[in-house]
């Protein structure tokens, strides 16, 4: 575009044939002129000038706002995946069904708080499928090549 417009500031030569006829007259032969630009080609190449920049900023840009973007996306999977393993840790380590099992057979304990212990230990296992699905999901999300 730049180009273009460096060549539109040059004088331009065209040559033609005009016939014109009129009540009269019949006029007919060769033409040549030239043109020579005097005003706005300064303008114009500023323009033009104006308008790379301003696509190159618009470039740089979004190359920036991308890559902004994967940065935040690769934290918050980073983030995600050592929730999922602290969950996932806590849960493995206070996992005791079998114990519960025991205690409830043994008279121990109460079915209520059987239950009670039970709807806990659920509720933890729901903890940690939901985090594992959180990063799992934010994997998905991340560009190529990271992770």
């Amino acid at each position: 575009q730049l180009a273009l417009t460096r060549a539109g500031n040059w004088p331009s030569l065209a040559v033609g044939y005009m016939r014109e006829k009129t009540f009269g007259e019949h006029l007919q032969g060769i033409t040549v002129g030239i043109t020579i630009p005097l005003w706005n080609t300064k303008s114009r190449l500023r323009s033009a000038k104006a308008a790379i920049t301003a696509a190159e900023i618009r470039r740089e840009d979004v190359q920036l706002r991308q890559q902004t973007e994967a940065e935040q996306l690769f934290r918050r999977v980073h983030g995600l995946r050592q929730v999922a393993e602290t969950y996932r840790r806590a849960f493995t380590e206070s996992s005791n069904a079998e114990l519960l099992e025991k205690a409830l057979a043994g008279g121990q304990i109460s079915v209520l708080e059987f239950v009670d212990e039970l709807n806990e230990y659920f509720d933890a296992a729901d903890q940690l499928r939901q985090a594992e699905y959180e990063y799992h999901s934010a994997v998905l999300d991340l560009p190529l090549g990271y992770e």
